[in-house]
C-alpha cells in the first residue's frame, strides 16, 4: 500500500518572490524622502539658492553700513562744517564786511575844510563764528604808512565791541556800538573826547565816518574822517 506524498512547494522554494504591499510603500517612501533630502544635506543651500552663510555676512554688511551712516550723520549735526558756522554767526552780523576794500579818506576841521587826504585799504576776516579782524592801512601823501588791527566781537549777550588788538599793548577802552543790515554805528568816550565811528556797507561801497568830539566843545580838536572805499575782492577763507 502506497502512501500519496504530497508534490505542493512552499512560495520560497518556487523561485518567485512576492513582496507584501506594505513592504513596497514603505520603500518608495523612504526613496522619495532621500531623493529630497540628499540634495538639501549634500549643498548646504536653502530653497531660494542662498547658503546659510552667505545670508549672515549679507545681514551683517548691511548692518554696518547702517552704524557707519548713523555715526557719520551724528558727527556731522555735532561738528558742523566752517561754512555751516559762517552761515550761521558771520552772516548776519559781520558777513557784509568780508573783503578787502580800498579808497580815499578825507580829514575835515569844525569848518567842513579839508585838512588832509590819505589813501585807505582795509581787510576784514573772521577770526571765528563771532569775532571779525579788521586791518587798516592808511598811506599819507608824504609816504608815511600807518597801521592798526581792530577787533570786532559780538558776545553772548548781543551786544557788540570794537577795539584795538590787545597785541598792541593797548589799554583804551574799546568802543561798544550797534549792528543793523549792514550799519555799523561805534562810540566811546576817551579822556575828555567821544568818538564815534559809522560805517555803512552800500552795494560794493563802504561809507566811513569817523567824529572826534571834544567835551569842552573846542572847535580846534575836532576831528572828523569821511571816506568811500570800494570792493576789490572776496577773502577766500
Amino acid at each position: 500500500m502506497f502512501t500519496q506524498r504530497s508534490t505542493m512547494t512552499s512560495p520560497a522554494s518556487s523561485g518567485h518572490q512576492t513582496s507584501s504591499p506594505l513592504r513596497e510603500g514603505l520603500l518608495a517612501s523612504d526613496l522619495g524622502a532621500s531623493e529630497v533630502s540628499t540634495p538639501r544635506s549634500l549643498t548646504g543651500r536653502n530653497p531660494d539658492g542662498i547658503s546659510t552663510e552667505t545670508q549672515r555676512v549679507l545681514i551683517l554688511l548691511g548692518g554696518g553700513v547702517i552704524g557707519l551712516v548713523f555715526l557719520l550723520l551724528l558727527a556731522q549735526s555735532m561738528n558742523p562744517s566752517d561754512d555751516d558756522l559762517i552761515s550761521r554767526d558771520i552772516v548776519a552780523a559781520f558777513a557784509p564786511l568780508d573783503g578787502v576794500w580800498v579808497g580815499q579818506v578825507t580829514e575835515l576841521d569844525a569848518n567842513g575844510k579839508a585838512v588832509q587826504t590819505f589813501r585807505e585799504h582795509r581787510e576784514f576776516h573772521p577770526a571765528t563764528t563771532l569775532i571779525l579782524n579788521s586791518n587798516v592801512t592808511r598811506i599819507h601823501k608824504d609816504g608815511r604808512t600807518e597801521t592798526s588791527v581792530w577787533v570786532m566781537r559780538e558776545h553772548s549777550d548781543g551786544s557788540f565791541t570794537s577795539s584795538l588788538n590787545q597785541d598792541t599793548g593797548s589799554t583804551v577802552a574799546p568802543f561798544r556800538g550797534s549792528i543793523d543790515n549792514g550799519h555799523y554805528f561805534w562810540q566811546r568816550r576817551h579822556e575828555d573826547v567821544l568818538e564815534i565811528h559809522r560805517m555803512t556797507v552800500m552795494g560794493n561801497s563802504l561809507h566811513i565816518e569817523e567824529i572826534r568830539l571834544p567835551a569842552d566843545g573846542n572847535g580846534d580838536k575836532l576831528s572828523i574822517l569821511s571816506g568811500r572805499l570800494q570792493r576789490m575782492e572776496m577773502v577766500d577763507h
